[in-house]
């Protein structure tokens, strides 16, 4: 993912193979949470990891951007609950 490179940490104090996985699977859910509308569950996420607040903005917009070229608009109603009128009679 492109976005992912915009995310600039406060401090760079995660050196361990295991914390950057770590980190890479909080992203892959503030993702999800993007994909499904949660925008302020995701910054909440980023920010408590130690994501600047540029980096976290930036990041959102580009996020929001990919899902709506990349994500189906069925799919994403399905995240969010609701069924697309497609399917009721």
């Amino acid at each position: 993912m492109d976005f992912v490179k915009f995310l600039k940490l406060e401090k760079d104090n995660y050196n361990s193979n295991f914390s950057n996985k770590t980190i890479d699977s909080y992203i892959d859910i503030s993702v999800h949470l993007i994909n499904m509308g949660k925008y302020q569950m995701a910054k909440r996420i980023l920010k408590s990891i130690g994501f600047t607040q540029k980096s976290i903005n930036r990041f959102v917009k580009f996020a929001k951007i990919n899902a709506d070229i990349n994500v189906d608009e069925e799919f994403k109603l399905m995240l969010q609950g609701k069924v697309s009128k497609k399917y009721l009679n």
